[in-house]
């Protein structure tokens, strides 16, 4: 896996997470609303709480992972452009008004920072 793969996983992770939050609360409405198929509703309901807790933890995981990859980076604005993309899930833009670069900088610092990333990992 490399870095860039492996930061977008993370990304990928929550919102599978995020996702299975959303099934479960469908789930439990459905659940009021249709008592004759409660049983199945239940049943799908317990089976996205088992999921959603079991890619907590591979989270929590992932997130010790890149937290320890992103802190070995020397320089501080890659650092910091790799946690605020995928870690926070911020946006190019985002990214460049908090930090108060242009966009185009932005870019250039992932691309770096992933590179310096990949470096790292081999």
């Amino acid at each position: 896996m490399n870095a860039r793969d492996l930061l977008e996983s993370f990304g990928d992770m929550l919102d599978r997470s995020a996702l299975l939050a959303r099934e479960t609360a469908m789930c439990k409405r459905h659940i009021q609303k249709d008592a004759f198929n409660a049983d199945y509703w239940h049943n799908k309901a317990k089976r996205n709480l088992a999921e959603r807790k079991r890619l907590q933890t591979q989270l929590e995981r992932r997130q010790k992972q890149l937290n320890y990859l992103l802190s070995s980076l020397p320089d501080e604005a890659q650092r910091q452009v790799l946690a605020l993309r995928y870690i926070s899930l911020m946006s190019y833009a985002q990214i460049s008004e908090t930090l108060h670069f242009s966009v185009r900088h932005i870019y250039r610092l992932h691309l770096k920072g992933v590179k310096a990333l990949d470096a790292l990992m081999s």
